[in-house]
């Protein structure tokens, strides 16, 4: 059995960046993520946003690209959101964003993650993590 440690922080946006994620939306969606993200044997690290995007530190197995994960984690959670809460509720934009990280830049970007919602309200942005936008 191979022994793997990769990393990877992964940023989604709702569709046209509108702001779905909602106080009640919020915790069935990351929910969802988590779920979705064991389901494949991966593990969810650090998970953090505000209305209109994601931010997910997860730890994924080799045998998964992060291409096949990020559908099955969107599609998964839009899913688990709609069928709460209605086929309007929550809609994905097409595109995302992924970065490797390395264990060095692991701390600070855990607390980045964990912050959204404090550094968008004072605009501390790291704007390369930031600029996902629709393709």
């Amino acid at each position: 059995m191979p022994y793997t440690r990769l990393y990877y922080h992964i940023v989604t946006a709702t569709y046209r960046r509108y702001p779905l994620i909602t106080a009640r939306v919020e915790p069935l969606l990351y929910d969802a993520l988590r779920a979705k993200t064991e389901s494949v044997s991966g593990r969810l690290v650090r998970i953090g946003g505000i209305a209109d995007h994601v931010h997910l530190v997860v730890a994924l197995p080799a045998t998964l690209s992060v291409a096949q994960f990020t559908q099955a984690a969107k599609s998964g959670s839009c899913y688990r959101v709609r069928q709460a809460m209605g086929q309007d509720a929550f809609r994905w934009q097409s595109g995302y964003g992924a970065f490797t990280v390395s264990p060095r830049h692991m701390d600070p970007l855990l607390d980045y993650v964990a912050r959204q919602k404090e550094r968008h309200a004072t605009n501390r942005l790291w704007t390369r993590c930031e600029a996902i936008s629709e393709p």
